[in-house]
C-alpha cells in the first residue's frame, strides 16, 4: 500500500492569507498520517521569514522553495529547506496523492486530484 501524499503550494506573501488556516491544515494532514510536501513559489518565499517560519518549521514536513523567488525578493537560503526549480514542481503535482494551492486573489482556493 502506498503512502498517501499532500502537495501543497503557497504563491503568495502571507500577509494577504489566511496562514493560521494553511498551517492547520497541514498539521491535520500530518496528523492523518499523510506524507506532507510544501513548494513555496514566488511571493510564498517570505514564509522563509522568522515570522512566519517559525509556526511552519515545526511541523513534520518536506519544505522547498522557489530559489529564483528567494533571490528576487532577497530571503535568505536556509540549510533546512530544499530551493529547487519549477520541474520540482511539476513532479510534485503529478506525483502527490492530492495537491492544494494558496493563492490570496483566487475566489477559492485551487484542488487538484
Amino acid at each position: 500500500m502506498n503512502e498517501e501524499s499532500m502537495g501543497i503550494l503557497i504563491i503568495d506573501h502571507p500577509a494577504y492569507l489566511d496562514t493560521n488556516s494553511i498551517i492547520n491544515n497541514i498539521k491535520e494532514n500530518v496528523s492523518n498520517g499523510i506524507k506532507v510536501f510544501i513548494y513555496l513559489l514566488d511571493e510564498g518565499v517570505y514564509f522563509l521569514q522568522p515570522e512566519y517560519w517559525n509556526s511552519l518549521e515545526k511541523i513534520e514536513s518536506v519544505v522547498y522553495a522557489c530559489g529564483f523567488g528567494a533571490k528576487k525578493y532577497q530571503v535568505p537560503f536556509r540549510d533546512d529547506v530544499i530551493f529547487a526549480s519549477l520541474f520540482t514542481l511539476a513532479q510534485l503535482i503529478k506525483s502527490c496523492t492530492y495537491f492544494i494551492a494558496f493563492q490570496a486573489d483566487a475566489s477559492e482556493n485551487i484542488n487538484f486530484h
